[in-house]
């Protein structure tokens, strides 16, 4: 039913981003409804978020995002309260999910991103110029090891973030469909072949958190 709707949705008009992310409640053509995510994610947007679903209305539904990113850490919480909730995920032809809010799309029990969507990610920034740098890299290690153990939890292969993380902070790696589809970041249930979620051989583990975690090869 929620791939019928997804494809349903792209034949809508493209979303104009907002400043700021806003939910509205959009309808295909024959009155099917879905959710709208518009905009830039905040420390707020979680809770409008939980706000939208706490009636329990878009359990089993679909969240359409079209987002330049945001607060990666309340994209997380995000991705964590739609997969709570069973929601799919998509991104329109001609609308993007960007850094953070590739992040909430993983969230997506079942995740679109047909040709012409854009999904990507980069390598993030952290603190400012006042910051030491033992408390940047501090940051930056506990931010890594939380995205890996997300990626893990959505059962999508970290070999993902490690092929992002190579783009600068002011770059961006959009993946190809090829790509998606093989890192599991697009899935469906009847998936036949889908990727196993796995480490990458080069992560270092020194507690030892993801020791019972395959290794990609």
């Amino acid at each position: 039913m929620k791939r019928l709707i997804a494809a349903a949705i792209i034949l809508l008009p493209q979303i104009a981003s907002a400043a700021e992310m806003t939910f509205d409640i959009g309808k295909t053509k024959s009155g099917d409804e879905f959710l709208v995510a518009d905009g830039s994610i905040s420390d707020l947007t979680p809770y409008l978020l939980n706000a939208m679903v706490a009636s329990g209305r878009w359990k089993g539904g679909l969240l359409v995002l079209n987002s330049k990113g945001g607060s990666v850490v309340s994209a997380l919480a995000m991705g964590r309260i739609i997969r709570e909730q069973g929601m799919a995920t998509m991104v329109k032809p001609g609308d993007i999910c960007m850094s953070a809010c590739a992040y909430l799309f993983l969230g997506g029990d079942e995740r679109f991103a047909p040709k012409g969507a854009a999904l990507g990610m980069h390598r993030f920034r952290f603190g400012n110029d006042d910051a030491d740098k033992k408390t940047l890299t501090n940051e930056a290690q506990s931010l890594s090891g939380a995205l890996i153990e997300y990626f893990v939890e959505m059962g999508i292969s970290p070999e993902a973030l490690a092929v992002a993380m190579r783009a600068a902070p002011e770059d961006m790696y959009v993946f190809s469909q090829e790509e998606m589809q093989s890192y599991r970041i697009t899935y469906e249930h009847d998936q036949s072949t889908a990727a196993k979620s796995c480490i990458p051989a080069s992560f270092q583990d020194p507690l030892g958190l993801y020791k019972n975690e395959p290794r990609c090869k």
